[in-house]
């Protein structure tokens, strides 16, 4: 008797874990401050994404020849969302001589499940001045290793992939060859799936709580 009450709360877990899956939102827009910094935290629902930023700088010099940088950088907060910084002007563009590849760094996690993944996502737009991704803007969405490429081009406020052919923690966010014309993308926010925990590990919560309720009877 108690082994089937076992298998039923195992089976009873895995039905409410099911009904626990959901989308998450996680909203970057800011104020009128502008601020910097080496990692950020967004937290929604039970979840956690951390942000962090790279580049990759091309100085081109008079005589042809063109330097890379690949580095470290700070992540940019400001009223229409989430961007990176950068060496430019006040009004974040670029000297004549230099183009940048930035990216966005996205870590999902979550204190009650170190398993956390996503199987669905929107990410929604915008740029330093506007609220959608504006036209010539390029952002590439990039998952996985191979890297899976999803190209956005603007005008554009959203975008949704929902064909991911496996659960991802972490994706990037890149702009290529920014240069003097353009001041940058940013990121309003971002909507995920979180899938009900898997089958397995339901089935191990259910035996634990068999084996637990033997060890009450034992004792």
């Amino acid at each position: 008797m108690n082994m089937i009450k076992g298998c039923f709360l195992g089976f009873s877990l895995l039905i409410g874990a099911s009904a626990n899956a959901a989308i998450i939102n996680f909203d970057f827009t800011g104020d009128s401050q502008n601020r910097i910094y080496d990692t950020l935290s967004f937290s929604s629902g039970g979840y956690t994404l951390n942000v962090t930023a790279r580049t990759r700088i091309t100085a081109t010099a008079q005589d042809g020849s063109k330097t890379v940088t690949n580095q470290d950088s700070k992540v940019e907060w400001w009223r229409e969302g989430l961007g990176v910084v950068t060496e430019g002007n006040a009004d974040n563009r670029l000297n004549s001589d230099t183009s940048i590849d930035e990216k966005l760094l996205f870590t999902l996690t979550s204190a009650g499940d170190p398993a956390a993944k996503f199987t669905w996502i929107e990410v929604f737009f915008g740029t330093r001045n506007s609220s959608r991704l504006e036209t010539g803007e390029t952002a590439e969405i990039r998952f996985g290793s191979p890297e899976s490429e999803y190209f956005v081009r603007g005008p554009l406020s959203s975008y949704v992939i929902d064909d991911l052919s496996k659960a991802w923690n972490k994706f990037n966010l890149e702009s290529s060859e920014r240069n003097i014309d353009d001041n940058g993308f940013r990121v309003k926010g971002v909507s995920i799936d979180v899938p009900a925990p898997s089958t397995s590990a339901i089935l191990g919560l259910g035996l634990l709580a068999l084996g637990m309720r033997r060890f009450k009877k034992a004792a």
